[in-house]
C-alpha cells in the first residue's frame, strides 16, 4: 500500500479515537450541561468517530479496485533477475548517431 495512503488511514484512526474519548467525556463529565447541548455534543463527537472509523475501511476498498482495474489494463513485465539480461546490446547499437557523436559546429562557443 502506499506509504502516503497508510498515514492517511492511520491520521482516521487516530481521529476516530480522539473523538471517542471526547464523546466519552462528554457523557460522564457532560452532567452540567443542558440536555439539548449534551446530546448535540454526543452526536456529533459520536458520530465523527464513525465515520472516522468507516472512511479507512472505504479508501482501502477503492485502493484495492484501482490496483485491479491497473492489473488489467496494463500486465506487469517481468523483472529481469540479472543485470546481463538487461543489456540486449551495445548502446552504440541502440543510440542514433547523432546522439553518439555531436555535429561539428556544436563545440563553437556561443557569442
Amino acid at each position: 500500500m502506499d506509504k502516503q495512503l497508510r498515514k492517511r488511514i492511520y491520521m482516521f484512526y487516530f481521529a476516530g479515537a480522539f473523538n471517542l474519548v471526547l464523546g466519552i467525556w462528554v457523557v460522564m463529565a457532560g452532567g452540567e450541561l443542558e440536555p439539548a447541548t449534551r446530546k448535540t455534543m454526543m452526536l456529533f463527537f459520536f458520530g465523527f468517530a464513525m465515520v472516522d472509523f468507516w472512511f479507512p475501511k472505504h479508501l482501502k476498498k477503492k485502493y484495492e479496485e484501482q490496483q485491479a482495474l491497473l492489473a488489467q489494463a496494463s500486465p506487469v513485465q517481468p523483472v529481469p533477475q540479472s543485470a546481463s539480461q538487461c543489456v540486449s546490446q551495445p548502446a552504440s547499437q541502440s543510440l542514433p548517431q547523432s546522439v553518439i557523436q555531436p555535429a561539428a559546429d556544436d563545440s563553437k562557443p556561443v557569442a
